[in-house]
């Protein structure tokens, strides 16, 4: 028989990067077992790390996304009046707060100004309270707004008040102020919760934006809602651009709607 043929079909039945001619050899049993187990666990600790870093990524993308009633608008009995008088006309705007550049009209000379609607924690300097979605309705005289707070925030709270414990039922109480100090203390609300996250959903009545300049949400600790405010965010400056906010069709109140009450 032709050698050169049984080396070229030896060749190839064994041609592979991966082929070992000494895997088979009793003498080497241990050394190639131990091998195995290495590459084994190397492997695994390599998937393993990576779906660990896959799953804190999704579970930081869950607990920094607002539930839907923290964007949702609010729908009230006078809303819907309002829609159904305005029909297409019916508008809804919204405002972010940012930083923007203001033009002194007088000098023209122009500064940034920060106007971030969170607060940086009474005690330990992270956010504990913040404010988005903020929606005003001209037709109906109504300003939306969305109000979140953590678990640092009630720490704050029973430090600041000296308190034991946390008391039940609402935590606080809301009012709305412009630049002028007037008042806007008729509010209802919806909640939501995400994490160590708390929402309220804000709904004020009697608010003519085209009145104001600015408006500032205070919040209140409900046993003393005559002191002065535990926190105070803007929540609107007129310096700042409005955008359109796209609304279904209502078909009725919000379900959960609750009207604010003192404790």
């Amino acid at each position: 028989m032709d050698e050169n043929i049984y080396y070229d079909n030896y060749m190839d039945d064994n041609d592979s990067k991966d082929y070992d001619p000494f895997e088979e050899d009793p003498r080497y049993k241990r050394y190639y077992q131990v091998k195995k187990i290495v590459k084994f666990t190397l492997k695994t600790v390599i998937i393993m790390s990576v779906l660990a870093v896959i799953g804190a990524l999704l579970f930081r993308i869950y607990t920094i996304q607002e539930p839907d009633m923290a964007t949702e608008y609010v729908w009230n009995q006078t809303t819907l009046d309002a829609y159904n008088k305005k029909g297409e006309n019916f508008t809804v705007m919204g405002q972010k707060m940012s930083t923007y550049i203001w033009t002194d009209p007088d000098t023209g000379e122009s500064k940034t100004i920060e106007r971030d609607s969170f607060n940086g924690g009474k005690e330990i300097g992270d956010e504990t309270m913040r404010i988005s979605n903020m929606y005003y309705t001209e037709a109906a005289k109504q300003v939306q707004v969305t109000f979140r707070w953590n678990q640092n925030a009630e720490k704050d709270l029973l430090d600041y008040y000296k308190l034991t414990e946390l008391p039940s039922g609402e935590l606080f109480y809301y009012v709305l102020t412009d630049e002028k100090g007037n008042a806007y203390g008729e509010v209802s609300y919806t909640k939501g919760s995400r994490y160590v996250y708390t929402y309220r959903r804000l709904l004020f009545e009697n608010v003519d934006i085209t009145k104001v300049n600015e408006l500032y949400l205070n919040i209140y600790y409900t046993g003393q809602p005559e002191a002065a405010p535990f926190e105070q965010m803007i929540i609107y400056d007129v310096g700042i651009e409005p955008f359109e906010v796209t609304v279904e069709k209502p078909q009725k109140v919000t379900k959960g709607l609750t009207a604010q009450t003192r404790n």
